[in-house]
């Protein structure tokens, strides 16, 4: 068993890693496009950057959605509540970030 949890975290350090080094590029490659007045691929840059960062926000974004859906099973609040909140949450996700917790999700 802590062999296994062992590799999850090691598999999650690499993913991160990944992350990591694929912003730093694309950071890297935003600012020589800025530089040598390519704008549109310093834009592009900046778009892939964000869709990159979306990704690692993915479980988080999970994380909340799942304490709205206990809250919600929990009775707490009213429906109209809860779907409020679950929908405003979900408003405030870019379109990339939506599609990554959906693509999470199954749904």
């Amino acid at each position: 068993m802590k062999k296994a949890i062992a590799r999850l975290h090691e598999t999650e350090r690499e993913k991160l890693k990944a992350y990591s080094d694929l912003i730093a590029a694309l950071t890297k490659y935003r600012a020589l496009a800025r530089k040598a007045g390519r704008k549109r691929l310093a834009k592009w840059a900046d778009r892939t950057i964000a869709q990159v960062a979306g990704y690692l926000h993915v479980h988080e974004d999970l994380a909340l959605q799942s304490a709205i859906a206990a809250f919600h099973y929990s009775g707490s609040a009213s429906v109209a509540f809860d779907e409020d909140l679950l929908r405003g949450f979900r408003k405030t996700l870019t379109t990339h970030e939506f599609n990554a917790l959906l693509d999470v999700t199954g749904c």
